[in-house]
Order: structure tokens, then C-alpha cells, then sequence
């Protein structure tokens, strides 16, 4: 009855049923407590079933009663690397490969995780080390193409996923890899065929919807000019993420120090001022206001979630008000109505900036709850004959310094 039980839950687990399975090994696991293999097969389903806490709990109940067994280690660094604890998975992941040094899938898992955390050359080097043990396995070709990509090597990039297709046309994850690559590469036209060819496979991909929604927004020329821009600074470690941003706020400041101070110059600095501002000003809006118009696609519009709708919408009001404000003093003349203008267009950024991921969302939410309060009070007391008020310059200082905070905190949870 053991036996069958088991072989029950397996075959629950090979078609997608995880909670008919929980039910099964729970029962086998009340009546065998301590088996390394019951224990994994729990511990595999609670993945697939998003709780990686209870996961974490039985991974290391195993461990604990089989510290020899390799899979155990593989399994419990895929948790965490759901938490995004990377330097524990790689522990595990090198002890796993200690233990059992010709598992491909080891390999592959950890160039997977090199690649996410910007070290391409170590990523190139595992993946190839699992294709050594296993020429056709489909996540070190994958692994190995993103590498390649990553490192400006297009053309045998994309030859190894043409690789990974031979050996499994249909793997919803190799479709969903390429479409990325297609879309780093420029054709979103492409890329869309094969996000929409993984997620008819698999439509719970999550790495296929993320890649659908940015190839339906990269029809806007300007949401292409954007994701270069994106994929050309989230292929760029730390450092070199604030080079740029402080290159870009130093020739901006240096700019502008030469047209005050060279009049015959003024003309032609400005406009690339303007330009330099506008595009540092985009990056933050960009993406609620593309996923605004988004919402007016037939497909799109299903891709986005909760929190990202209500950033559009935050982010609509926030223009709004921008407009009405510079329409107003353009018809009266106010100085109030620039204010407006101002907190409008500027509130656009931490309102946009709220769905990013974060350790304490908690506080970002409070600081944008600050400034809007802030930016609320100084209009008030604008409109009361008080222009340059307390509120407007504590308003001004806030949104410059969460700037600052929001780079600092993107840039790292984006090397981790």
C-alpha cells in the first residue's frame, strides 16, 4: 500500500496535481517521518505550490536526516533562490556539485543563477561544464545562449538556441529565453511569436508573460529607445550602473554651467540640457505609462497585475494635474499654477517607482504618502499669497534626495 501510495503521488506530481498529491504525502509522512525521499517529494510539491517557507522547513528536516544526499542541497538552493538568498544557494549548489560532481542539472542550475547576478563569464563556464555531462541539456543551453548575449557574442548566442530547439522544440522556457534574446537584440515582432508560443505551453511562465508585456509595449518607438536603455544598464555591474547615472547628472551640471555662463553658447547647449533631462525624467515614467496604454490592448491588458494597474493609474492623475497646471499659468499667468505644474509632473516618479521591488515597501509607500502630503500643502499655501513656502521647499529637497534613495536601492537589488 506504501509503495502504491507513493507511486500515486509521483504520478500526481507529473501531471501538475500538487494538492491531490500534499494530500497523499502527508499521510505517508505522518506514517514515515523521517524518509529523506518522502521528505523531498513534500518538499518539491510546497515549491511548485509557492510556500517556500513550509518548503524551507522540510528541505532541511532532510538534510538533516541525509547530509550525503546531493539532491537535497540542489533542492533546497532552488528555494533559495525563490528568496533571493544567492550567496546560500550557492553554497548548496557547490556542495551539491561536491557530492555529486556529473549531475548537469547542478551546472546548469548554477549558471542559471551566475547569469542573474551579472557574472556571465563564471555563467559561460558552468553551462559549458553541464554540457560536457550532458550535450542536450535544455536549461545549460539556455544558460550558455543568455551568457553569450550577455557578453556581445549575438551570433553564437542564438546558434545555441537554435541548439536547445533541435533537441526540444516545444520547452516553453527555451521559447521564453529567445524571445528575450530577440527582444535585447531589437525585434520585438519576434520575440512576441515565441512569448506567445511559451505561454500557449506553459501559460503560467512567468518569464513569458514578463517578456509579453514588454514586446507588446516595445511597438511604441519610444518604449524601444527605453528597453535599450534598460538592457544596456541592467547588463552593467553596480559600479559601472552609477557611473552612468552620475555621468549623466554631471554633464547635465556642466551643461548647464556653460550656457549661464557663455551666452553665445546658450542656444546650443539648452536643447541638449532639455534632452538630457527629459530622457533622465523618462526612465522613471515610462513603464506605468506604457503599461496605461497597455490596458487598451486585447492581450496586454490581462498581463498586468493589481499592483501595476494602480501605478498607471496613479501615474494618469499625477500627469493630469501636471497639464492642468501648465495650462493654467499659461492662461493666467500665476506663479501657483507653475507649482502645480511642478508637483504634478514630478510626482510621477515616486508614484511610479512604488510597484519596484523593495525590501521595506512599507517605507517607500510612507515617503510617497509624505510628499504628496508636502506638495499639497505648499500649492495651499501658494495660492495664499505665500509662493515660496516651507512645504514647497521641503517638496523640492524630498523628491531629489528619493531619487537618489530609489537608484541606490534599485541598483542593489538589481546586483545581487
Amino acid at each position: 500500500m506504501h509503495d502504491q501510495l507513493l507511486q500515486r503521488a509521483i504520478l500526481l506530481m507529473q501531471q501538475k496535481k500538487y494538492r491531490e498529491a500534499q494530500t497523499i504525502l502527508s499521510g505517508l509522512l505522518a506514517q514515515d517521518p523521517q524518509n529523506p525521499d518522502i521528505l523531498s517529494m513534500f518538499c518539491e510539491v510546497k515549491i511548485q505550490l509557492d510556500d517556500f517557507r513550509s518548503a524551507m522547513e522540510l528541505a532541511n528536516h532532510a538534510i538533516g536526516i541525509a547530509p550525503a544526499d546531493d539532491r537535497l542541497f540542489y533542492q533546497r538552493a532552488r528555494i533559495y533562490l525563490q528568496q533571493e538568498e544567492y550567496n546560500l544557494a550557492e553554497q548548496d549548489l557547490s556542495h551539491a556539485i561536491a557530492l555529486e560532481p556529473y549531475d548537469a542539472d547542478y551546472f546548469a542550475l548554477y549558471a542559471m543563477m551566475q547569469n542573474s547576478r551579472k557574472r556571465f563569464e563564471q555563467a559561460l563556464q558552468l553551462s559549458e561544464q553541464a554540457l560536457e555531462i550532458d550535450p542536450e541539456n535544455i536549461y545549460a543551453l539556455n544558460a550558455r545562449s543568455t551568457a553569450l548575449l550577455k557578453l556581445n557574442r549575438k551570433e553564437e548566442s542564438f546558434a545555441g538556441i537554435e541548439g536547445a530547439f533541435r533537441h526540444d522544440p516545444d520547452n516553453a522556457y527555451t521559447h521564453a529565453n529567445y524571445g528575450w534574446g530577440l527582444l535585447e537584440k531589437g525585434s520585438p515582432k519576434d520575440a512576441l511569436q515565441h512569448f506567445r508560443e511559451a505561454l500557449r505551453i506553459d501559460p503560467n511562465l512567468q518569464l513569458a508573460q514578463a517578456g509579453m508585456m514588454e514586446a507588446l509595449k516595445a511597438r511604441y518607438w519610444v518604449y524601444r529607445i527605453f528597453l535599450r536603455f534598460a538592457f544596456f544598464m541592467g547588463n552593467l555591474t553596480a559600479k559601472y550602473q552609477w557611473g552612468v547615472i552620475l555621468g549623466l547628472y554631471a554633464a547635465t551640471r556642466g551643461l548647464n554651467y556653460l550656457a549661464n555662463h557663455n551666452p553665445t553658447l546658450r542656444p546650443y547647449v539648452m536643447p541638449v540640457v532639455i534632452i538630457l533631462v527629459v530622457f533622465a525624467f523618462s526612465t522613471w515614467i515610462i513603464t506605468p505609462l506604457s503599461n496605461l496604454f497597455l490596458r487598451f490592448n486585447p492581450y496586454g491588458k490581462h498581463l498586468l497585475d493589481e499592483n501595476e494597474i494602480t501605478a498607471s493609474n496613479h501615474v494618469a492623475i499625477s500627469l493630469l494635474v501636471g497639464v492642468t497646471g501648465i495650462v493654467s499659468y499659461l492662461l493666467t499667468g500665476l506663479d501657483p499654477w507653475m507649482l502645480v505644474a511642478v508637483v504634478g509632473i514630478t510626482m510621477m516618479i515616486p508614484l511610479s517607482v512604488r510597484q519596484l521591488p523593495s525590501r521595506n515597501p512599507r517605507m517607500v509607500n510612507i515617503y510617497t504618502i509624505g510628499l504628496g502630503v508636502a506638495g499639497v500643502l505648499g500649492i495651499a499655501m501658494a495660492f495664499m499669497e505665500q509662493t515660496y513656502n516651507i512645504f514647497a521647499g521641503a517638496y523640492v529637497i524630498g523628491i531629489v534626495v528619493f531619487q537618489w534613495v530609489v537608484n541606490y536601492m534599485s541598483i542593489k537589488q538589481n546586483n545581487r
